[in-house]
């Protein structure tokens, strides 16, 4: 076991290992399931029990040495060739504590080990204790290279989020949301090069807050009559516009007519497309692309989904528009995403995109336009960034600010070259409660107050710096 000290409030936390404890200990794992989920998610001890009983090395827990209880725990086994069909590919019905133990396996030198992770949970107390989270994963990644080296390899790791704490804690590790099951719960897998890099501890974690604007150029012609009767649905799909969107829209055009006198901006038209959820994935987008996993279907290594908000930006008389997508408050990576936009990889999907065994069907975002409303993608498109504060790691900022990806799955080396390093010390900012700083492919706004302004209310002040609609070629 070993102990870590907190900084300010001093707390040591152990690791305790499953075959460390005997079935006399497991009430306190209950009594954190109690706290932390939902009655219908708590199981029964007398199960709990049982599949301990049929094999105790599947529990890793931070214990709390100064008041001698729990803090969090990952409960973990290998599961035989059925169920793991079951829970990764057809069933559609959450496995949880129904879970007997004649299903699970015991852990193998001769083949490779499939392990679902059937629990993952913080006492309510140790939440705000970053120490118990980065223990837990470390402690459990540490239990996974000791089953290695005893000879048991494994093959993958999967789960099954019931929570938006769940779908982060997974999505953070290397996870893949791979499909959706019957009461929006959610099916997680690691596999693959994937799982090597969590095995090696090589994870990202965002050390800012932003909101996300992207934007892309697109062009038609007088034969396309898609686009007329979308412009002329602009006032009705306007107003259905949700809250933040509106806000953000209406901000935008206000700023537009108070800065330019002009016809062309009377020529203007701005249209609400619609609200979809857009797919974050990494720099290896197809799980089928690793080596370990010939022959199997490819699928989109999905890190997570966001809302992203589309609108449209028309000049009908000259053919040319510039779609907008807007992400507000973004989880994931920026510099993941801008990587996204430069190699055209902006998946979204409506509610619905499904298909009947809750595998997702994205629409790239080029294609969508072209089949929806006759537009073409004609040319490159640039990123807006409003960000609470600078990465913790300055060689993230360099990153974003040149539109690749800090977390890459191919390479452990970062862009770094002169003249950007004087772009990112050089803010253009002339008020003195933000930062600016520019590059050919970016704009990173800095707002002090990020954090704590409503969303709206960053909407309208970043819209006074990107209603250009900027840097679309």
């Amino acid at each position: 076991m070993s102990g870590h000290v907190v900084t300010g409030e001093i707390m040591e936390y152990s690791i305790l290992k499953g075959e460390e404890f005997g079935e006399s200990f497991l009430p306190n794992i209950m009594a954190i399931d109690r706290a932390c989920y939902a009655d219908e998610y708590v199981g029964s001890l007398e199960r709990m029990a049982a599949r301990y009983r049929q094999n105790p090395r599947t529990f890793v827990c931070v214990m709390d040495r100064e008041q001698d209880q729990a803090a969090g725990y990952i409960n973990f086994f290998p599961v035989k060739p059925a169920l793991w069909e079951e829970i990764v590919e057809e069933g559609m019905k959450i496995r949880d504590d129904d879970i007997m133990p004649e299903e699970l396996a015991e852990y193998s030198a001769s083949e490779l080990n499939y392990l679902f992770i059937i629990s993952v949970a913080v006492a309510p107390e140790y939440r705000d204790q970053q120490a118990v989270v980065r223990m837990l994963t470390d402690g459990f990644i540490d239990y996974l290279n000791q089953l290695q080296a005893e000879g048991f390899q494994i093959g993958g790791i999967s789960g099954t989020t019931v929570s938006e704490d769940g779908q982060k804690f997974l999505s953070r590790r290397m996870f893949s949301l791979y499909r959706e099951i019957e009461g929006g719960n959610k099916v997680y897998l690691c596999e693959g090069m994937y799982l090597e890099k969590l095995l090696k501890k090589d994870l990202y974690f965002k050390t800012y807050r932003n909101d996300s604007y992207l934007f892309l150029p697109y062009a038609d012609n007088e034969k396309n009559t898609r686009i007329n009767r979308l412009l002329e649905e602009r006032e009705e799909r306007n107003a259905r516009a949700p809250k933040l969107a509106g806000c953000l829209l209406e901000a935008l055009d206000g700023c537009l007519k108070y800065e330019y006198d002009s016809d062309i901006v009377g020529e203007l038209e701005r249209v609400y497309l619609g609200e979809f959820y857009l797919m974050h994935t990494l720099d290896e987008t197809y799980v089928g692309e690793d080596e370990a996993l010939v022959g199997r279907e490819k699928k989109p290594y999905i890190a997570g989904e966001e809302k992203v908000y589309l609108s449209l930006l028309a000049h009908h008389p000259t053919h040319m528009y510039i779609l907008m997508l807007l992400v507000p408050d973004s989880r994931y990576s920026s510099s993941q995403l801008e990587d996204q936009l430069c190699q055209g990889c902006l998946e979204i999907r409506e509610e619905g995109w499904k298909d009947e065994k809750g595998f997702y069907r994205y629409r790239n975002v080029s294609e969508y336009l072209r089949e929806e409303y006759g537009l073409l993608a004609c040319g490159r498109g640039k990123n807006f960034i409003c960000l609470s504060k600078k990465p913790e790691d300055d060689r993230e900022f360099l990153n974003i600010l040149s539109a690749e990806t800090y977390n890459s799955m191919h390479q452990d080396f970062h862009i770094r070259y002169q003249e950007l390093l004087e772009q990112a010390k050089n803010s253009k900012a002339i008020y003195d409660y933000y930062e600016a700083y520019m590059t050919e492919e970016v704009v990173a706004f800095l707002l002090y107050d990020y954090d704590e302004m409503e969303p709206e209310k960053r909407m309208e002040l970043t819209a006074t710096y990107d209603f250009p609609e900027y840097g679309a070629e």
